[in-house]
């Protein structure tokens, strides 16, 4: 079993380049609306790239939602776990986080290393997730 396309458990190509093109989206999604300067635009143009962003980012947990219930079973098992591992441990180390803060040990972070911790940790656990049923 030398090649890839002989083992079913395998992970497929188009599946995983799904994956990492909709991870590359939500960080695309992240640094342009951290990183797009809103002060030089008029008013309506502001309106107008501030409800974009709104609209892609309430549009995509829902995108997710559907490819979700569109996936096999196994699928479907794989992302739970990564989901519970990812959940369970980010809150965690967030916790020690604001612990620290509150210490005067650390200085305040913005969400977004939380959700780039988030989104490392999913793509842990649906790694481990992987492992442990192939």
């Amino acid at each position: 079993m030398s090649d890839l396309s002989e083992n079913p458990r395998a992970p497929s190509v188009p599946y995983l380049a799904k994956v990492m093109a909709s991870l590359c989206l939500l960080a695309c999604w992240a640094l342009i609306s951290l990183w797009l300067p809103f002060s030089g635009l008029a008013g309506y143009e502001r309106a107008a790239v501030l409800a974009l962003l709104a609209v892609t980012g309430v549009g995509l947990p829902l995108w997710a939602w559907w490819r979700y219930r569109r996936m096999d079973e196994l699928q479907q098992r794989l992302h739970e776990r990564a989901s519970t591992f990812a959940l369970g441990t980010s809150l965690g180390a967030l916790a020690v986080l604001e612990l620290l803060q509150r210490q005067g040990l650390m200085p305040e972070l913005t969400p977004l290393p939380a959700a780039v911790a988030i989104v490392g940790l999913w793509g842990l656990g649906l790694a481990l997730a992987h492992n442990k049923v192939s």
